[in-house]
């Protein structure tokens, strides 16, 4: 819908969304009218997509199709791939009249086409006409079509086109926040191996069995080799497998922990953050997010190649001994037993993290 509506500024659709909130689609940012009768979800779908408070990822992912140049602000929007010509060439900027106009404000239509015209507050120092030479032929480039609308495309090669997956990987792979959740994870005090498998589960690179089917491997089936009853893809086996559901309770259950689950393995990693108090607390609470998908894959595996039964108490006391091991290795401040942290983790954590 923000795709829709930032490529068709006066359809009526846009029209009643303008008039309720006072958007100005086109902008780089805006701020909505709010009153009682407001839609928290238009709301927040707004705010995701338009806010220039951080990161303003959607407007990072769209790029200008410049046709007639009546929408495109010249030196507000990105239209050309260098960015914003205002901060690119800041001293020509300053030096301009007007500075909020559409494209088709600087110049006109005549025999030949479109001629450049601009209008200047001081003469140019000779020094600086280097600059505006650069600057024009930069410009000129671009060629004005007047029987043609300004419209926006999705960065998203080869097709340019807009979808929610692409949109949705493009904001995961983002992270909260701005910083990329890869960035998250190689500051992790995890074992390598592990911290090479999260990686992979993020990338969708695991060997689970609808990605082997996917590569053309012959298999009976392709069901979770933990419950039997749905296909095994990561975020099934991780988060929805009855089997790993369980594990997590009880891990939760263990450390205290009370929170919803997402449904996506990025987010559900994230959610993490939310729950703790300083920066080594949110470090180790990720790590322990490690151990238990990773004990859960190593289980998988035992189930397949070595024939074991499927043991929840098992994977959630791996998981246990796995988090004391890392913890032992990796961090100087514990000084507590195996016992203390299998009968009260919450205290060893904040020994850990104060």
């Amino acid at each position: 819908m923000a795709m829709e509506t930032s490529s068709t500024e006066y359809g009526l659709w846009n029209e009643v969304l303008k008039s309720k909130y006072g958007l100005r689609w086109l902008s780089n940012s805006y701020v909505p009218k709010q009153n009682r009768f407001t839609s928290r979800w238009w709301l927040d779908l707004f705010k995701v997509s338009f806010s220039d408070q951080g990161v303003n990822w959607f407007n990072q992912n769209m790029a200008w199709e410049v046709g007639s140049g009546a929408k495109v602000k010249f030196w507000e929007d990105e239209w050309l791939t260098i960015g914003q010509l205002r901060v690119k060439y800041e001293r020509i900027y300053n030096n301009s009249e007007p500075k909020d106009k559409p494209i088709d404000n600087f110049g006109s239509w005549n025999a030949d086409g479109w001629e450049w015209k601009f209008s200047w507050r001081r003469d140019w120092f000779e020094w600086e006409k280097t600059l505006v030479e650069e600057f024009l032929s930069i410009i000129s480039q671009v060629s004005l079509q007047p029987d043609k609308e300004d419209s926006r495309t999705w960065n998203d090669p080869p097709s340019y086109t807009f979808s929610v997956k692409s949109a949705y990987n493009k904001l995961a792979n983002q992270g909260f926040g701005g910083v990329s959740v890869f960035g998250y994870l190689w500051n992790l005090k995890v074992m390598p191996s592990a911290m090479f498998y999260v990686w992979r589960v993020f990338l969708n690179r695991i060997a689970t069995k609808q990605n082997q089917h996917k590569r053309g491997v012959s298999l009976g089936d392709t069901l979770c080799v933990l419950c039997g009853s749905e296909e095994e893809t990561i975020a099934h086996i991780l988060l929805s497998c009855k089997v790993s559901s369980k594990v997590r309770n009880m891990c939760f259950s263990w450390l205290g922990i009370s929170s919803m689950n997402h449904n996506e393995l990025i987010y559900h990693f994230e959610q993490f953050s939310c729950m703790c108090f300083n920066k080594e607390g949110n470090r180790l609470r990720k790590s322990l997010w490690v151990s238990i998908v990773w004990s859960i894959w190593k289980h998988r595996n035992k189930v397949i190649f070595n024939q074991e039964k499927i043991d929840e108490e098992e994977i959630f006391t791996m998981t246990q001994v796995q988090s004391w091991v890392w913890l032992k290795h990796k961090e100087k401040k514990v000084i507590f037993s195996f016992s203390d942290w299998i009968l009260s983790p919450l205290t060893c954590v904040n020994m850990v993290t104060r």
